[in-house]
């Protein structure tokens, strides 16, 4: 009997202890893989916290998983993640959004994402311009149309583009949807490499070596993952390396158009904000890109024998 009630008093003080401080905003973060991109989104996120005065260990209870590519584990963070009743969900990548929707079907627990690319094909959202019940966040989808034009205001004679991509990301998907119809538009050839695993990356780029113009990298996690590979490569052959992903460009790539993901975890960021201040997430719409920057290499430009346009370089 006595050990009855001291395990009954002992529940008491756990179950008091995990409740005590209702003063913490719970926050629990799932990321598809780490990779520049994300771990950049990752950092605006925390950072925009940080401004507004939300602490890691003192008012803001916080929690990281990542699944490394990996869709059973997404699967089982998401279900951890909901189980546990955090204030609020934040994913990161397309795989990592999917998985806390799911995982948050019976439930209630607001979601903002980030960095996913197509949130209707994701079936993350049902309209752009919809709001949702439990989720919202930013996508960072841009048009990959005026990327095309400034491709080919670098090099004049691009004709082939090569595209390393993950047949199972939805986002890859859709992404090499639109740019083969920017391209035929624009007499650009894609041609493709499939890459499902990080390991598979290094072998689908060496396969473009030779066939194409230029290689470019658009928000492929998978692709992503091995980006020091691409690099290495790419510049081992002289081939030119463009990306969507600004961040990237010190990194070896040759220039980008498009967002910082940086900047788009601060977008993601400022949403948790308007969360915790008591607005409802069926007020907050889904986000796009707030800034897009070109970002050129020089020094990977003159490694390349590639001469800048000054019209660009102005800008």
């Amino acid at each position: 009997m006595r050990l009855v009630v001291l395990y009954i008093v002992l529940l008491s003080i756990v179950i008091g202890n995990v409740n005590a401080d209702t003063s913490k905003v719970s926050l629990a973060v799932s990321q598809t893989v780490s990779h520049p991109a994300l771990d950049e989104t990752l950092r605006g996120i925390l950072d925009e916290l940080n401004k507004q005065g939300f602490v890691i260990g003192d008012n803001l209870d916080y929690k990281y998983f990542c699944a490394q590519g990996d869709v059973i584990l997404s699967n089982q963070i998401a279900a951890k993640i909901i189980s546990n009743r955090p204030d609020y969900a934040i994913s990161i990548g397309t795989t990592s959004s999917q998985s806390l929707l799911n995982a948050n079907r019976a439930n209630d627990i607001p979601i903002i994402f980030s960095s996913v690319t197509d949130p209707v094909a994701a079936k993350l959202v049902k309209d752009l311009n919809a709001p949702e019940k439990n989720i919202t966040g930013v996508s960072n989808f841009i048009d990959v149309g005026p990327q095309l034009d400034l491709f080919k205001k670098i090099l004049p004679n691009l004709s082939k583009v090569g595209f390393v991509y993950n047949s199972g990301e939805v986002n890859s998907v859709k992404i090499l949807q639109v740019l083969k119809e920017a391209a035929a538009t624009r007499n650009i050839e894609i041609i493709t490499s499939v890459a499902t695993k990080a390991s598979d990356v290094s072998q689908g780029i060496n396969k473009l070596v030779g066939k194409v113009d230029a290689i470019f990298i658009s928000n492929d996690n998978t692709a992503l993952s091995a980006f020091s590979v691409i690099v290495k490569i790419a510049l081992a052959n002289k081939v030119p390396l463009f990306v969507s992903d600004t961040d990237l460009v010190s990194q070896g790539a040759l220039a980008s158009m498009g967002p910082s993901q940086y900047e788009l975890g601060r977008q993601a960021g400022k949403m948790i904000v308007r969360l915790i201040k008591g607005e409802k997430i069926s007020n907050i719409r889904l986000e796009f890109p707030s800034k897009i920057d070109v970002v050129i290499n020089e020094k990977i430009a003159k490694e390349l024998g590639i001469t800048i346009p000054k019209e660009l370089l102005k800008k």
